[in-house]
């Protein structure tokens, strides 16, 4: 599925403020804040996910990205394939699949939000981002607003 990211811009305050801190606390408030608005996201998903067995939307999951640059801190909202293996699926056992035929692996979530050649799209992900960026913004800077508080009255 493609990648979305929320960048904060315009935000020099807040860097400044996290520039002062010590570098660890400064990485332990920036991870929460974006973990708290992937959540929002996460609810907001396993609440639109159409359920026929349920194994995808019990899949859905927040998980640490890989760090690009240093500084920075992205999560996912993503399916866990390794809990739930039978979310990526081969055409022997996924029939939806019109004329794909042997080993050939398919992404069960990917078929549903894009649909296939004989199954129409049900997309769910790409709406929920596009109905929830604007709460998650919120909780990431509230969560972020909260941290930066904590840590200077903590010293």
């Amino acid at each position: 599925m493609p990648k979305v990211m929320i960048t904060l811009e315009g935000a020099e305050k807040l860097e400044r403020a996290l520039a002062v801190m010590e570098a660890k606390v400064a990485k332990k408030i920036t991870k929460k804040a974006m973990r708290a608005g992937a959540k929002v996201i996460l609810r907001a998903a396993k609440a639109r996910a159409p359920v026929d067995t349920g194994q995808m939307k019990k899949a859905l999951t927040v998980r640490a990205a890989r760090k690009r640059k240093r500084g920075e801190a992205s999560f996912n909202v993503s399916f866990d394939t390794k809990k739930y293996p039978d979310l990526v699926t081969t055409s022997e056992t996924f029939q939806g699949v019109g004329q794909a035929r042997g080993s050939k692996r398919f992404f069960y979530p990917a078929i549903v939000e894009y649909g296939t050649s004989t199954q129409p799209a049900k997309p769910f992900m790409r709406p929920v981002f596009d109905s929830q960026k604007a709460a998650a913004l919120r909780v990431i800077m509230g969560q972020f607003r909260k941290g930066i508080t904590d840590a200077r009255a903590a010293r």
